[in-house]
Parts: C-alpha cells; sequence; structure tokens
C-alpha cells in the first residue's frame, strides 16, 4: 500500500507540474504530457513559437530531491552484463536508464560475477545467470530448497551494488543526452531539456538553430533572466538478490521449513540522493 501510495502522490504531483508550466507559457502544442505509470521521454513537454520558429521544451521531472529515478526486479545477469528478462524486452526509459548505471559500475559487475560463480558452486553448476527464475535448473523444489539453503549458508553477501557517487550521476546525464537526441521532433528549429524537482527546473542541454537574442526569451516566461545549468547529480545504486525458500506451509517463521517454490528475487533501486543547488523555482 505504502508504494502505491507513494506513486500516486508522484503522479499527482508530476500532472500539477505539467500544468504549472503550461500556465507560464504561450503553448502552440502539446507534444508530451503526463501519462501515469508509464515512463515515456519526456515527461511533459510544449511547443512554444519564438520569433517564428518552433521551439520544443522537453521536461524531465521528479517529485522531490530523494525521488527514484527507476527500479527493476526482473533483471538478468548473463555473465557480462545486466539486461531485461526475455518477458520484458520492450524497457521503458527508466529501465533502461537504470542498465545503463548498472552496467557503467565496474564493482557491480564484479559482484554479480562472484555470485553467479557462487550459484554455479553452491546450488548448481547448470545455472547460467542470475535471474528470478534461475532456480528452476533443478526441478525437484525440495532438492532446490536444499541447495538453496547450501547457497546462503556459504555466501559472503547478497548485495551487487550499494554505491553513492557523482559518475552514478553522470550515467543519468548520459541516459537523458541520448533519449533527448532519440526524440526530437522533426519539425522543430530549436528543443531544449530542462530537469525539473518539485517547482524548480534546471537547464541539461540543447539543440538547433535558434539565435542568443531568441533564446534569452525564454527564462522570461519562468520569471528569470537565465535558468541555471543542471549541477552534479549525486546518486544511489542498490542492486541485490533475495533468497525465498518458498512459503512454508506448517510454520511461516520456519524459514526453512517445509516449503513450497524456493527462489530468489532479484531487485536494482536508483535514487537521487541529495538537494541540487541552483535552479529556477516557479
Amino acid at each position: 500500500m505504502g508504494d502505491f501510495m507513494a506513486e500516486r502522490a508522484a503522479e499527482i504531483a508530476e500532472k500539477e507540474a505539467f500544468e504549472r508550466i503550461k500556465k507560464l507559457l504561450p503553448v502552440k502544442e502539446v507534444f508530451a504530457q503526463p501519462a501515469g505509470s508509464a515512463t515515456n521521454f519526456p515527461d511533459f513537454g510544449f511547443r512554444i513559437s519564438v520569433n517564428k520558429k518552433n521551439v520544443d521544451l522537453h521536461f524531465e521531472y521528479k517529485a522531490d530531491a530523494l525521488a527514484q529515478m527507476g527500479s527493476m526486479r526482473d533483471w538478468v545477469f548473463d555473465g557480462t552484463k545486466f539486461k531485461g528478462s526475455a518477458s520484458a524486452a520492450s524497457l521503458d526509459p527508466e529501465k533502461e536508464q537504470l542498465l545503463t548505471v548498472m552496467n557503467g559500475s565496474a564493482s557491480a559487475i564484479k559482484e554479480a560475477k562472484r555470485l553467479l560463480a557462487d550459484l554455479k558452486t553452491y546450488f548448481s553448476p547448470k545455472v547460467k545467470e542470475i535471474s528470478s527464475g534461475c532456480l528452476g535448473v533443478i526441478t525437484d523444489k525440495t532438492e532446490r530448497k536444499k541447495q538453496l539453503f547450501n547457497f546462503s549458508t556459504n555466501i559472503s553477501s547478497t548485495m551487487i551494488a550499494n554505491l553513492a557517487d557523482k559518475s552514478l550521476g553522470e550515467k543519468v546525464k548520459e541516459h537523458y543526452h541520448k533519449k533527448f537526441h532519440a526524440n526530437l521532433n522533426d519539425d522543430a528549429h530549436h528543443s531544449i531539456l530542462f530537469f525539473m524537482v518539485d517547482r524548480t527546473i534546471w537547464f541539461v542541454e540543447e539543440t538547433g538553430n535558434l539565435d542568443e537574442a531568441s533564446k534569452k526569451m525564454i527564462p522570461q516566461y519562468f520569471g528569470a533572466t537565465n535558468i541555471h545549468v543542471l549541477p552534479p547529480l549525486v546518486a544511489n545504486l542498490e542492486v541485490r538478490i533475495s533468497p525465498r525458500p518458498g512459503k512454508a506451509a506448517s510454520d511461516p517463521k520456519a524459514f526453512w521449513s517445509s516449503s513450497t517454490n524456493p527462489h530468489i528475487d532479484v531487485m536494482a533501486n536508483f535514487r537521487l540522493k541529495q538537494k541540487l543547488s541552483g535552479g529556477v523555482t516557479i
């Protein structure tokens, strides 16, 4: 319930931000708008006309300074890299971003290789990858539970990554750069990407042929003469697995008692770590 309520609150905040920006601009067209739990890129976008040129303003929005940038419970580690599961072949932008960050962390790759080797050693040499379904190589559930216990009691840690630094934030910017250029509208003369947290916006990047005098008109819509460049982001990445012996039939508190469907859960979470300085508050 807590996650649902938090998600719902974030959706409401994003729609309010959309309406707030919309009222400030001489909107010619809305080319992207909040889509609930969907994670399209950008989160919302408006076209305005500046000196007879089409200018598209792209906004990536987060509700607060510690907002979640992405989470994933269906990732796969194939021995060299993290990827989406076969059932999630079409990834949304947040999961794409998260996988980029995970694969950009040398320590996360190292720890995932360690855990995969441990699974082969202490669970079964038939394991080919880390995934929520990888324990299915042992079909007998009693034997699977026994080997999962063996694995869990012989490994040093189930944590793959618990990192917080600016290099992770740079991966976010790299991801935004790629998504921004992949989602430009062909008939736009100029496009600008903004990052927005609650009611504060920062400039990320731009492309196009708008002249400098015309560019200076855009901050004025937000009551400013200049919009600060987005400072370095500090983000936290947590990636881990959790052994699950299954629900105990006789006593739920007896973790390794007679159980059904022993498996592992895979989890990855990526969120902003600290409040950003500067920006223009509207």
